[in-house]
């Protein structure tokens, strides 16, 4: 996670205008979580803020070198999951995420206006689910262990630094030779279950509050706290799905500029880049 931090700082912050292949971007937008407490592609009361900053680099017009820093959170609640409402879990965390990839544009930017485009990467992030209660107070979830991690049947703690895999595609517009603006959709494939703090079965109550905290059992299973609700459930009894990992997904705008004199542009050529006055790419 350090060298992905480095790789980017360094690049990002390379002088524009003697970066002859570099573009700056900046994407605002949404994460749209996916999991054990939602049913749905996307909930729009769900739904939390993003914000990204990174570079591109031009290793060929339609070929691109990506590096990003994204912020945002996500959240899940079981009063939106008709599956499971009644066991009346809910969760937030923040997602700090570094990546490195590829983007490949359908169309030469600098001759057609309008192009599709998509994209593949490698990231690194880091979650810690919580849960905020009525009196305030944060309660980390990975603390209270409540499916057993760290002492019921060979489960371990997960960490809280994972390997995602963003991949995504999306429409990007050449408004100059040197601005682009566009619409994005990344879905991040995910190798834990556990941003959501639930993936297999409940732990007996008493078993849990022996070995994790006498809390445990109140947050594993918060259905209790309903009217008209079922006991907690046997220990073994299914919490969650095991056989599908979490994912969450980015959607959102993003604009892309580049630092140049002014009445120029970086046009590539297989000699490399040159400068050339800069025209409005031809209508797509």
């Amino acid at each position: 996670m350090k060298t992905l931090y480095t790789i980017l700082m360094l690049v990002f912050f390379i002088p524009q205008t003697k970066s002859q292949g570099f573009f700056t971007e900046i994407k605002l937008g949404a994460l749209s979580y996916g999991g054990d407490l939602q049913d749905k592609r996307v909930i729009a009361k769900m739904l939390r803020s993003a914000t990204s900053v990174g570079f591109n680099f031009e290793l060929y017009p339609k070929l691109l070198i990506t590096g990003n820093m994204t912020y945002g959170k996500i959240a899940g609640d079981d009063k939106y999951n008709s599956v499971s409402a009644a066991r009346n879990l809910r969760f937030e965390t923040t997602i700090t995420e570094f990546s490195v990839g590829l983007d490949y544009n359908f169309l030469d930017l600098y001759k057609h206006k309008l192009s599709p485009f998509l994209q593949a990467s490698f990231g690194v992030y880091k979650f810690n689910p919580y849960l905020d209660t009525e009196d305030g107070n944060r309660l980390y979830l990975v603390e209270y262990s409540t499916e057993g991690q760290g002492f019921y049947k060979g489960r371990e703690k997960y960490k809280l630094i994972q390997y995602a895999i963003p991949f995504g595609a999306g429409l990007q517009y050449a408004v100059s030779s040197n601005l682009r603006v566009g619409l994005l959709v990344s879905s991040r494939k995910l190798f834990t279950d556990y941003i959501d703090d639930c993936s297999t079965t409940y732990v007996d109550s008493l078993l849990l509050s022996r070995n994790a905290s006498t809390y445990s059992p109140v947050l594993a299973y918060q259905g209790a706290l309903l009217n008209g609700a079922k006991p907690y459930p046997p220990d073994g009894a299914l919490r969650g799905n095991s056989a599908n990992n979490d994912s969450y997904t980015f959607l959102g705008i993003f604009i892309k500029f580049r630092l140049v004199s002014k009445g120029d542009r970086d046009d590539f050529s297989d000699k490399g880049f040159k400068k050339v006055k800069t025209t409005c790419p031809t209508v797509f």
